[in-house]
């Protein structure tokens, strides 16, 4: 039998589910939709034939059709704040579903998944730059295909899998600093201004179906990987906390971590440190966003007066690592052996990056305002009301596997409704690093949002099976 994922063969009868805009009983509420610009529209043959092309790039004529969804691509402008009470103009994505079968086109609402992006030092990488881009690409060479076929991006089969296979509507905020507010600096592994991204897209969304006409219920699933794991919980939190309009039915923190103070404390008493790119960034962001601390109170120069410039948009982080790594060779006396021999891996020391005075007070010192702010940004105190599952490879060198866990352990003692899934399990594929954990992750997300909204009968055979048919 030739290897095969699920098939959602199902058919939605949801004339008692459906929610209509005009239900919202929360009070006069000034509408976050700026403007929503439509990209493209697909049919489902055309979403289908994508992301056939994204699991094969040469699918048999015999393939069976995976997409029982058009797609409505926007890219969508919108009103949100930052964590300092600022109104800032903010950009996302949102596909619609175009339900082409008419006996239930009339019937049919969809449910909203909210994805939020792991994290990005590109501005060109924002879902709102990428995402209609790469359509719009994809779209041409179809109705002209010469030449070599464009490169289908992770971001966009996401986004129609979510769409053209389980007909929700998807949502994904680029954050503030990134796309229309690019010039704004982006609130990296801040709670508050990524919930708000996510939540005031919500409401975006929202707004536009009110508006004209759309069948969208009030009823949202989260979910993001890396950076996104991280917004996705500090999302659901904000949500709990506040009154929107909406529901939330479960939520999908994958591959990220949930308590930063821990994170920094084990981080310190390393010796060295995986990819410093992204400590620098939180680093940055923090010294932005907080009246307590400077970069100059914890960065050694020359990278406290290098690091705004790394996190201007332009750079990928390779090519920050790349700098970070030369610099070192110009500060530090002997030089690190990697300076003079290329063919050494090189290791970069926290000492080189953060000043030793921080680091000892850091760790002595639970009042510490770096500590605190970090503290005060954790998302794991409080108990969720709505079901949580952590996805998390064991083997990833990025954000340890063993602080998520403990997430879930502590909102399983409290009582809430959690799992705990580890794709390098489920898959049976070994050890998985931060990066190539997503694939998995998000195959095991897709399955699972299909099971939760439809059940489990009407999605076909798991992709953790399918993967072990001949």
């Amino acid at each position: 039998m030739r290897k095969r994922y699920f098939s959602f063969l199902f058919l939605v009868f949801a004339v008692f589910s459906f929610i209509s805009c005009h239900n919202d009983t929360s009070g006069e509420r000034e509408s976050t939709l700026i403007q929503a610009q439509e990209v493209a529209t697909l049919d489902s043959d055309v979403v289908n034939t994508v992301l056939l092309a994204a699991q094969n790039p040469q699918p048999t004529a015999a393939a069976e059709k995976i997409a029982k969804f058009g797609a409505k691509i926007y890219k969508v402008l919108y009103w949100t704040t930052d964590d300092k009470g600022n109104k800032v103009k903010a950009s996302g994505v949102m596909l619609l579903p175009v339900v082409e079968d008419p006996a239930i086109k009339d019937l049919y609402s969809a449910p909203i998944i909210s994805d939020q992006h792991g994290t990005i030092f590109l501005d060109t990488e924002a879902p709102s730059n990428v995402i209609p881009k790469n359509i719009q690409e994809i779209v041409a060479y179809l109705k002209n295909p010469q030449g070599t076929p464009p490169q289908i991006n992770p971001e966009t089969i996401i986004a129609l899998s979510y769409t053209g296979r389980l007909g929700f509507v998807t949502l994904m905020p680029d954050y503030i600093g990134y796309g229309v507010s690019k010039d704004h600096y982006h609130p990296y592994m801040i709670a508050n201004s990524l919930a708000n991204s996510a939540i005031d897209l919500i409401n975006a969304a929202l707004d536009y179906a009110e508006q004209n006409g759309e069948a969208v219920k009030r009823e949202v699933y989260l979910a993001g990987y890396s950076e996104g794991g991280y917004a996705t919980l500090a999302t659901a939190k904000k949500i709990q906390e506040t009154n929107q309009r909406f529901k939330v039915k479960a939520v999908f923190p994958m591959g990220g971590t949930y308590n930063l103070e821990i994170l920094a404390l084990g981080l310190l008493q390393q010796e060295n440190m995986p990819f410093p790119p992204f400590i620098a960034y939180v680093a940055y962001a923090y010294a932005e966003s907080y009246d307590n601390i400077t970069l100059s109170d914890l960065i050694n120069p020359p990278f406290d007066q290098k690091i705004p410039l790394y996190f201007d948009k332009t750079k990928d982080g390779e090519t920050i690592y790349k700098d970070m790594l030369v610099t070192v060779c110009g500060i530090i006396n002997p030089p690190p052996a990697y300076c003079s021999d290329p063919s050494i891996i090189p290791n970069f020391k926290v000492s080189y990056l953060f000043k030793q005075t921080m680091i000892q007070d850091f760790l002595t010192n639970e009042n510490n305002p770096f500590r605190t702010d970090l503290r005060n940004n954790n998302v794991d105190n409080w108990i969720p009301a709505f079901p949580i599952t952590f996805v998390h490879c064991e083997g990833d060198n990025i954000l340890p596997y063993q602080l998520s866990y403990l997430t879930y352990e502590n909102f399983k003692n409290h009582g809430v409704t959690t799992e705990f899934v580890n794709p390098e399990e489920l898959f049976g594929t070994g050890y998985l690093d931060h990066p190539n954990c997503a694939k998995p992750a998000y195959n095991y997300l897709i399955y699972s949002l299909c099971v939760n909204e439809y059940g489990q009968e009407k999605c076909g055979t798991p992709p953790w099976e399918a993967e072990n048919e001949n």
